[in-house]
């Protein structure tokens, strides 16, 4: 039963120390395009209020051509005074600390990809979102239902 200081907000966060994963894609959800345009994954939207900090790992079942790249964003509320992420694949990895795109080259078929993400939260309260696109000019690409979020409030 871990209690955690929050120096910047001056509280104490008790939790029970288990990571939530109560956030699951239940249905397919597919970006059809090649021009990078972001589609989001309302499942996956979590509620972040002023100056909460969470450590959050996507994992994505992906299907898609070997000409489809990958582009995920993870998007906070104006102002986090810390974020950092990656997306991880079995090929290859990407890595930023600022709140941008994510883009993975991919060479073959299929895949399961991780984003690991970091936020410690600034004044704004808001909600945490996630968004995906291809980003090459493939068939598509679909994160497949039962693709999850695991979760922890610290």
């Amino acid at each position: 039963m871990p209690l955690y200081t929050n120096t910047e907000r001056g509280t104490v966060t008790y939790t029970p120390g288990t990571i939530n994963a109560s956030l699951v894609l239940p249905n397919n959800t597919v970006a059809n395009n090649a021009a990078g345009t972001l589609t989001a994954v309302p499942e996956f939207k979590l509620a972040v209020a002023a100056y909460d900090r969470f450590i959050l790992k996507y994992t994505l079942f992906t299907t898609h051509d070997a000409t489809s790249d990958i582009r995920v964003k993870v998007s906070t509320p104006t102002s986090p005074t810390l974020y950092r992420a990656q997306l991880v694949s079995s090929a290859t990895s990407a890595t930023i600390t600022s709140e941008a795109n994510l883009d993975l080259e991919t060479s073959s078929e299929n895949d399961t990809a991780e984003v690991k993400v970091l936020v410690h939260n600034g004044a704004n309260s808001g909600n945490i979102e996630f968004s995906f696109a291809e980003r090459a000019d493939g068939a598509g690409l679909t994160i497949m239902g039962g693709s999850y979020l695991e979760y922890i409030k610290f």
